[in-house]
Order: structure tokens, then sequence, then C-alpha cells
């Protein structure tokens, strides 16, 4: 029937269309080798497994959150350096800390606490450039 030929057309509509983006993603993502590394498609799925942070490393990563939402590269290196972490599993874990203080916090308080310094830590790294 004609409802049929434009049911399983071969014609990506919208939602197709973001399917197929998510699925590249996807592979995109299987790509990569335990390094971070593109294997080139030889491997069988290898895929880096998901980091298991220590209490204490998370601890840092908090309290540093707290005061500073944005790193620097440079800042960037010394986390990873003093954690023990690359930078990029460093990275990873901002972006995603910052999804979810977006998700939790209203955008006037977002931007409050971006425009305003909201740490009382003496280890705080902002502490030593007031």
């Amino acid at each position: 029937s004609e409802e049929d030929s434009n049911h399983h057309s071969d014609v990506p509509g919208p939602a197709d269309t973001a399917d197929d983006a998510d699925a590249a993603d996807a592979e995109a993502e299987d790509d990569a080798d335990v390094d971070g590394v593109a294997d080139g498609g030889g491997g069988a799925g290898k895929r880096r497994r998901r980091t298991a942070f220590t209490h204490s490393q998370l601890q840092f990563l908090e309290r540093r959150f707290h005061c500073q939402k944005y790193l620097s590269v440079a800042d960037r290196a010394d986390i990873a350096e003093q954690l023990e972490l690359t930078e990029t599993q460093v990275k990873t874990w901002y972006q995603n800390r910052r999804t979810k203080w977006k998700r939790q916090t209203s955008q006037a308080m977002r931007e409050q606490q971006l425009h305003r310094h909201v740490c009382d830590s003496n280890d705080c790294p902002e502490s030593g450039r007031q």
C-alpha cells in the first residue's frame, strides 16, 4: 500500500538523521582503544573502561569545582599531575560536573556563582590570586 511504501522509505526523515548522528558518535567512541588512541577498527570493541575515582580524588575535584567551575589548560595539567589522572579524565570529570551543576542550579544562581568568588576555603586555588 501507499502507506507502507512511505513508512519504509530509504530517505531518512528528521528522526532517522538524529539517530544516525548518535550512532556515528557511538561508533567514534568505540574506535578509541584503552589508551584513547584510535585503533583503526582492527580491535573488537576496545573501549576505555570507566574511571573509578578514589574518595580523595573526588573530594579534591569537588572542592576545586566549588571554587572554580572552569579550568585553564595549566590548571587542568596541575590537577591531573596531583591526582595521578590524565588531563582527559580531569577534563571529562569537569564537563560532567558542570552539566550536573547546570541541571541543579538556576540560571541566576549560576551567573551569581560565576561572577563572585564563593569559596571560603584556605586551600582554594583562587586564594593566592586575590
